[in-house]
């Protein structure tokens, strides 16, 4: 799904207080985690008046950018609500013009780039031809003046069915045939006039300058919070990827004007959008791996591809039997456990514990070195190193095996046991070492009878770490293992699940692809089975 962190993201200006200054309203953005804000001039006096703000107003907010890093890249221009183009009173046209040419005045002083309009052709009016046409009329003239500022005028969906929905959008669009003239669709109001939003969104993505995330319900347009409402955010947000949408969002919501409230409901709107997207990842992969890896299963038959010995899927006669690189698997994961759990374990308490100020220090700093190395240095060390000691040491053909895979994983899962388990161990109130010291436990003896059942949790998280560190480990083991698909034995050449995909992958065709996916697949169900298995021992556990 979506990389958040690529993507611009910005609130809309009146989620936040009315009475925070511009500087407090982007240091409010910034902390809550947003690149932007869309500023507001809507229909009301007070907000109107910012169309005629001095160059020194506008200069002092172009340094509050400046000192922040929050930009104002966008411009909600809603005065044409009560001062619409397709008015058939002359004066409140005229009006509309001069709020026009006003606010693409302010948007080039603030470089805005986008003006967002309020799509209405009449409001507070009755709608027909007439006012339909005069509203045609008057967007090419806005567009006419937005081209020779460089500035974007982009249709917002709106609230009301005249342009609700991209389809009609779109209509004016092909009128008009600017560069200059986009559309700027609303998911909740698109909801609630489109029975196919995706479909909505594939017609006008190639116009799409920026997207409103807002929750809506049937008849409720604002104020909705997220998750109340009815909009499939997840399907949205999945349409979207499917087509290379990478422009902005806004997240559309409005403040009680406190700013303690204002900035609870900010942050539970990320937190619940970014949610909802990890939630729709962790869907679209196991769709997509149930769909590629299920074919080969049934071609195969699941007894010959779980259980089958060999390997050859390039042979005359392929074979599909993965049960090697499962056991593999298996064993260097539990080998790499019982090594790298106890020495991280260990090293964490010494850490938290023990460790003088000055060592923990120079020690945490070389743990998170170790963490920061590339996988494909440690496969490149273990191969002038590793290998040829294994070799030396045991007298074996070659040091390329099970053991060398296990030691170099061992090594690899020590940063993410060591850094969380420290975390975890830290955060055990001193309250309860304290009362175990005066019962007349020793210091080791709290440590591990006191303080280290109390950091459980943590330091399962950092074990179940570990295992998805050694489980999905590829490029590392390849190199060390010799990745011949043998049954698993300490001493020979063998090929884990993940590097039987990795090798194979780049030149396999028709069933051995569809195998290789199968093999993935496999893979996904067993981090998923040893995630469910030890949510349920801490859960058993707590009860």
């Amino acid at each position: 799904m979506y990389d958040i962190k690529k993507r611009p993201l910005g609130i809309y200006e009146k989620a936040l207080p009315n009475d925070f200054t511009w500087l407090e309203k982007m240091q409010a953005a910034k902390q809550a985690g947003f690149d932007y804000i869309e500023i507001s001039v809507d229909e009301s006096d007070e907000r109107l008046a910012r169309l005629d703000w001095s160059d020194e107003q506008i200069e002092e907010i172009r340094s509050y950018m400046k000192e922040t890093g929050i930009i104002i890249p966008s411009m909600c221009l809603s005065g044409h609500r009560r001062f619409p183009f397709g008015s058939k009173n002359k004066e409140i046209r005229d009006k509309a013009f001069e709020i026009m040419e006003k606010g693409i005045i302010l948007a080039q002083k603030l470089g805005v780039r986008v003006i967002q309009l309020a799509t209405y052709d009449v409001y507070y009016e009755e709608s027909d031809e007439e006012t339909k046409a005069l509203f045609l009329e008057g967007m090419k003239k806005s567009v006419e003046m937005a081209s020779h500022a460089g500035v974007i005028l982009a249709m917002e969906i709106m609230d009301t069915p005249f342009v609700g929905t991209i389809l009609r959008a779109m209509h004016y669009i092909k009128e008009i045939r600017s560069p200059y003239f986009k559309i700027y669709p609303d998911m909740g109001n698109l909801t609630q006039f489109s029975a196919d939003v995706e479909s909505e969104f594939e017609l006008g993505i190639s116009e799409t300058v920026a997207i409103h995330v807002k929750e809506t319900n049937p008849g409720v347009f604002k104020c909705v919070p997220f998750g109340e409402g009815t909009v499939r955010f997840t399907d949205i947000f999945k349409k979207l990827k499917d087509l290379n949408y990478t422009g902005m969002f806004l997240i559309e919501m409005w403040a009680d004007n406190t700013k303690k409230q204002t900035m609870e409901d900010v942050v539970h709107g990320v937190f619940l959008l970014l949610g909802l997207i990890t939630v729709g990842c962790v869907l679209l992969i196991t769709v997509y791996l149930i769909v590629s890896g299920l074919p080969a299963i049934m071609k195969i038959g699941l007894g010959k591809f779980l259980f089958g010995s060999e390997w050859a899927s390039t042979a005359a006669d392929p074979k599909y039997g993965i049960l090697p690189f499962i056991l593999t698997s298996v064993y260097g994961t539990c080998g790499a456990i019982l090594i790298g759990v106890p020495i991280g374990f260990l090293t964490a308490v010494f850490l938290s514990k023990m460790a003088p100020g000055k060592l923990r220090s120079v020690m945490e700093s070389a743990v998170s070195l170790l963490a920061g190395i590339p996988s494909v240095v440690y496969g490149l060390v273990g191969m002038l190193v590793l290998v040829p000691g294994i070799r030396k040491l045991f007298h074996v053909p070659d040091g390329a095996s099970l053991l060398a895979a296990v030691i170099v994983l061992a090594i690899m899962i020590l940063p993410s046991i060591i850094k969380v388990s420290v975390n975890a161990l830290d955060a055990v109130p001193k309250e309860y070492e304290d009362a175990s010291l005066a019962l007349g436990a020793t210091p080791v003896e709290t440590w591990f009878r006191v303080s280290a059942p109390a950091a459980r949790s943590g330091i399962a998280a950092a074990v179940v770490l570990g295992v998805g560190r050694a489980i999905g480990e590829a490029m590392a083991v390849m190199m060390v293992s010799g990745n011949a698909p043998n049954m698993p034995s300490l001493f020979e050449s063998v090929r884990f699940l993940t590097t039987a995909v990795a090798s194979e992958m780049s030149y396999a065709s028709g069933l051995q692809r569809q195998a290789l996916f199968s093999i993935a697949l496999v893979l996904y169900l067993f981090i998923m089975l040893i995630n469910a298995a030890l949510n349920f021992f801490l859960k058993r556990k707590k009860e």
